[in-house]
């Protein structure tokens, strides 16, 4: 039987309990069209998840991913390594910085950008949409300001406020504030002055 037909016989829970960590395997049955778990990075990295607030950490050796997982990537590995290549290669520190708690899965900052991004038909809660702009201003936050990573997110960021501005409604200037504080001092003036009229609104 190839790897393939195994791991399609089976459904992994990952779990934490007072023990640490575990795994809940059962067998897949013909009817179970569940999604799988979001991927937790608690679990991943053994990090304790807080009940209240946010924890935030940033791991430095994103730039080995690619290698690693390319050696181990069969055909489902490497069309997955492929899609995630150009986030990796322009984007790579944010793959690897990671925001959770509050009793929620920890994602990491691409993780939350794509969620915004690809929300394009507003399928997203208001509530949900503000908490993923906070979480990736913690993980900007966490990184650190790379001139070089903050280019490529400026337009994005920028185009992103813009499209959930009136979502965001009071939340929209304390939301802008935190993602300029987290950029670059070269970049800052640049999202300033494309929302400038945000600082104008009253903050919560």
């Amino acid at each position: 039987m190839e790897w393939a037909d195994f791991a399609l016989a089976l459904n992994v829970s990952h779990v934490r309990d007072v023990a640490g960590r575990d795994l809940h395997i059962r067998l897949r049955q013909e009817d179970d069209t569940a999604r799988p778990e979001v991927v937790d990075a608690h679990w991943m990295y053994q990090a304790t998840p807080r009940e209240a607030g946010h924890v935030t950490w940033y791991v430095a050796y994103w730039d080995d991913m690619w290698h690693k997982a390319r050696l181990a990537a069969g055909t489902t590995e490497g069309v997955l390594l492929q899609v995630a290549q150009p986030l990796l290669e322009s984007l790579g520190p944010l793959v690897t910085t990671f925001n959770g708690g509050g009793g929620r899965s920890a994602t990491s900052v691409v993780h939350d950008l794509l969620r915004l991004w690809l929300d394009a038909g507003s399928a997203l809660p208001d509530e949900e949409v503000r908490q993923l702009y906070a979480r990736v201003a913690a993980g900007l936050d966490t990184a650190g300001p790379d001139v070089t990573v903050g280019r490529r997110l400026l337009p994005l960021l920028c185009d992103l406020v813009d499209r959930d501005r009136d979502r965001l409604g009071a939340h929209a200037r304390p939301t802008v504030e935190s993602l300029v504080s987290c950029l670059p001092t070269e970049l800052r003036e640049h999202m300033n002055r494309h929302h400038a009229d945000l600082f104008s609104l009253p903050s919560e």
